[in-house]
């Protein structure tokens, strides 16, 4: 039987899923732009969409992390604020340059793409199974 609650996990791990889809999509074209030394404003733009992106889905998960009280999330949480404090701080150094020369683009490259990885298979995909053990009944909730 699919009971209110299940509908509600299951909202909540598709927007967990489609998130984590739309931040990596846009840390792949920040990633090419940095790569490429495409246009300095459009690499700015691209880290300030995946910052608006992130500050929201890190505020609904760690919403949904109190909700279910998962105790996993101060690790959690601590990861979101790695990639905020990092994001932030790549921001201020574009925001002061005129062009790539003082980036180290090998190093951002590597430092998104393993904390994005590592977040959204294991960090998102242990509260995914935690939402998903909490279901009524065992109702499989995975979207």
């Amino acid at each position: 039987m699919i009971t209110s609650l299940t509908m509600t996990l299951a909202r909540d791990i598709e927007a967990i899923e489609v998130d984590d889809l739309k931040i990596g999509l846009m840390i792949n074209l920040f990633i090419e732009a940095l790569s490429e030394q495409k246009v300095l404003p459009m690499a700015l733009v691209i880290l300030r969409l995946i910052i608006c992106m992130a500050d929201r889905n890190f505020v609904m998960e760690e919403r949904v992390m109190a909700r279910y009280q998962y105790i996993g999330r101060e690790e959690h949480i601590k990861a979101h604020e790695t990639l905020t404090s990092y994001i932030s701080g790549l921001e201020a150094m574009l925001s002061l340059a005129n062009d790539f020369s003082d980036i180290d683009a090998p190093s951002v490259i590597q430092f998104l793409t393993r904390w994005h990885a590592e977040h959204a298979v294991y960090s998102d995909g242990h509260l995914i199974d935690f939402l998903n053990a909490i279901a009524p009944d065992n109702d499989m909730v995975v979207i």
